[in-house]
Parts: structure tokens; sequence; C-alpha cells
């Protein structure tokens, strides 16, 4: 049984697995927690998510049943119990089950007290129509294919405030926003479950199009020097971002008419809105990069590492992943905790190269 503690002098929890323990850092980024396999993970989520709901919280599972369970285990708990906890401030918070949110695509529809009534959390015309609401909610729930695939500043805005769009929305989301000369801080805590293997939000677009949505401007290159050294200059065509987003917003759906790797949905929907905010600011931010690749389509992906940006960074993002010790050793986004001799025998992990393609076909649904 694993159990955690919090040390008010160092502001650090102490995890205790069955098996070591390790720290996590006063501080904000990003940390892989490997444990082992069967050491008590989701037992020490559990107990943070209680200790830490009032600075707002984001759980992501690979599974929509994970994230029931995980659900109906937070709504009996604290059914069965008065959780609450005074911050630094004096300010009460008294979690309950109207503020915990589930985001998934399989609302759990049950009869209580005569009535059919949502029993998992999930709220679909709110995630749909308004996702600002989110920021509303203590916990938010959410499967990996959602972590991946939706527009992060929603997921993790903890407080009252218009949503924006920015140049960088994945910055704003993991820093917090400015309002004045003081910065609100986005939800403290991301606790992922397990490394997520779901498709990320990708596109596939023609190089072309990219152009399209930039600015062609003329400039003059130097060919060279004649006798009297004197640069000899060939002008030529190139293209640029355009720094107003929203104009390159703009040219960017204009693009997306003659082509069909661009097809965004209905912009009318505020969620359907809100992913295109997030891949055009994935392509605003590497513009240079996808404009400078030899192939004539660049593949743009939205993916964990992304999420765990360098500089500025307010919250901790936690994967809890058994083995992570073995698969994210180099990491340059995530510092590495674990501890010693948690398995019975040496583990090595070795890559082998072969010809070989696998496909494995899977039941979409059932991640969403």
């Amino acid at each position: 049984m694993s159990k955690i503690e919090f040390s008010e002098e160092l502001g650090q929890y102490r995890f205790r697995f069955l098996n070591g323990e390790v720290v996590i850092p006063n501080r904000s980024g990003g940390y892989v927690v490997a444990s082992g396999c069967g050491s008590g993970k989701t037992t020490a989520i559990r107990q943070l998510m209680i200790n830490s709901f009032h600075e707002g919280v984001l759980y992501s599972a690979a599974t929509i049943k994970e994230c029931n369970e995980m659900y109906d285990w937070l709504v009996d708990k604290c059914t069965k119990n008065n959780i609450q906890i005074r911050d630094t401030s004096g300010i009460i918070h008294t979690l309950t089950p109207d503020k915990i949110l589930t985001i998934h695509s399989e609302p759990r529809i049950e009869e209580v007290n005569g009535k059919m009534i949502c029993t998992n959390g999930v709220n679909t015309s709110l995630w749909m129509n308004h996702p600002d609401k989110v920021a509303e909610y203590y916990i938010v729930i959410c499967t990996h294919h959602k972590l991946l695939n939706e527009n992060p500043y929603v997921l993790m805005t903890a407080n009252f405030h218009p949503m924006r769009i920015s140049t960088n929305l994945i910055r704003m989301a993991m820093s917090g926003i400015e309002i004045g000369s003081s910065i609100m801080p986005p939800r403290q805590w991301v606790l992922i479950d397990e490394l997520p293997t779901c498709s990320p939000l990708q596109y596939i677009i023609n190089k072309n199009s990219l152009i399209v949505s930039g600015t062609m401007m003329d400039i003059n290159i130097i060919k060279g020097f004649n006798q009297y050294g004197e640069a000899i200059y060939e002008e030529q065509r190139s293209v640029k971002v355009n720094n107003n987003f929203g104009l390159f917003q703009s040219k960017l759906l204009y693009a997306s008419r003659g082509d069909k790797s661009l097809d965004f949905g209905d912009l009318k929907i505020p969620s359907v809105k809100l992913k295109f905010d997030l891949i055009s600011s994935v392509i605003h931010e590497n513009y240079y990069e996808y404009i400078r690749s030899e192939s004539p389509e660049v593949k743009v992906t939205y993916n964990l590492s992304k999420i765990v940006i360098e500089n500025g960074m307010r919250t901790k993002l936690i994967l809890f992943d058994g083995t992570g010790d073995l698969t994210q050793v180099g990491s340059k986004r995530f510092t590495l905790l674990t501890y010693p001799n948690k398995y019975n025998s040496p583990i090595n992990l070795y890559r082998f190269d072969n010809h070989i393609d696998r496909v494995v076909k899977i039941d979409v649904n059932f991640f969403i």
C-alpha cells in the first residue's frame, strides 16, 4: 500500500511505494515517476488528488473505464467524507461531486430516484458549447486521447477569465495568464497514469498550403562579388510567417479551401474552434521548420513532449509510468524520479531493427 507525505517546510511531496520512495521537488516542470509495475501508482495518485484538489488537478488515464473508476472513487470519497482544505489565503475549499468533471465520449445514463441522469460526470453539452466552464471544476478527468487531441488551454485553465487566442497557446496553457501585473496560474497538477500510446492530434499538410498562409516577400541574396569587391545581388521570392495570429489563421483557412487535409470542421462549434486554435498555434510556432522541409507534405503533430515547455512552466506534469526509467532514458523534457532494486532481476532495454511493419487494429471509441 503506497502513501504520500507532504512537507510544509520544504513544500514537497514524498511518495512511499511498496518497494521504494521518490520526492516530487517544489518546482514546476515535467516529471516521470518510475516506481515499477504493481507498486501502487494509482493509490498514490488518488491520495495526491484529495490532498491538492484545491490547486486544480487534471487527471488522464488510457481508457474510459479507468476514467469512470477514478470518478466513482472520488465521488464516493467526498460523499462519505467532508473533504475540505484551507489554502494559504485562508479560503476554505470543499470537494463535492459537482466540482468533478469527466471528459470522454460515453456519458453513463442511469435511473436514480426515478430520473435518468448521467452518473459518471460527463457533460457533453458543456464541453461542446461552453468549454470555458471547465475552469470552474476542481478536478478534471480525461482520457489520454482527449489529453493529446484537445486544446490544452481548456483543460488547464483553473479560474474565471475569458478565453482568448494566443500565438503560443500551449505556453499560455502551461504558464498561466497575465492579468495586469499578476499572473493567474493554470491547474497546478497534471497527473498522467501510464505513458499514452494513443494517436495524438496530427495533420499531414501540403507545404504549398503553408506557403499560402504566409506572407510572400522579395529579398536580395548576395550571389557573389565583382572585381571591385562590391556585392552582386540576386532577387528572390521568400515567405515569412505573419506575426498577426488572427490574420495568419484567416490565410490558413483560405488555404484549406483547396487542401482536403486541412478540413478543420465547423468552426462555429466552440470545441471545434478551440481545436483549430491549437493546431494553427502549433503551425505558427514551427512555421519555418515546416517550410524548410524537403518533403512536399509536412506532418504537424501535438504530442506529450510539446505540453512540457522549457521556460516559464507554472504547473507540475507528472507521468506515472512503471517502466519510465527504461522508456524515458535521456529525455530532455522530463526529470526522472525513481529508485534502485525495484525489479526482481536486472533489466536492460535493447532495440532490434527490422523491416517488419506492425499494424494493430483497435476500437478507437474505447479510448475517447
